[in-house]
């Protein structure tokens, strides 16, 4: 009995592609010229050209059409809830008013030593007067 290589060398020419390998020109398989097994009736047609592979793909395509109308949230998904940081954020917005209300009343006792201060040079410069004398 011959082994498998003597074989192919017997069988097959060395300065040819096998007919496998070599695409539907040379008689090998190719996939855009593909048919199905001829069963006998002599009915060996493209794949894809039965009426039962058409109703498939069609039927593929209506489940894509169908699928991509459907309704999706839209934006982002929601940030996972976070009791740190939202004491965090809690805490440094009452530090904001304290600070806003801290301005505030710095800003009102530098208006009344403002005052203040004006109010004592009114009353120096009155008391500077030399009061008159009441004609006689």
């Amino acid at each position: 009995m011959a082994s498998l290589a003597e074989w192919e060398v017997s069988n097959h020419d060395t300065n040819r592609e096998s007919t496998r390998d070599a695409g539907a020109a040379a008689g090998g398989a190719d996939c855009a010229s593909a048919v199905r097994p001829d069963h006998g009736d002599g009915g060996g047609e493209p794949i894809g050209s039965q009426p039962q592979d058409l109703l498939q793909w069609e039927r593929r395509a209506l489940q894509a059409l169908v699928a991509s109308q459907r309704e999706k949230p839209g934006g982002r998904p929601p940030v996972p809830h976070n009791p740190a940081q939202e004491a965090l954020q809690q805490q440094s917005a009452q530090l904001q008013a304290q600070v806003q209300v801290l301005e505030q009343t710095l800003t009102i006792r530098q208006q009344l030593a403002e005052l203040s201060r004006s109010k004592k040079k009114l009353l120096s410069h009155h008391d500077d007067r030399e009061p008159t004398s009441p004609p006689a």
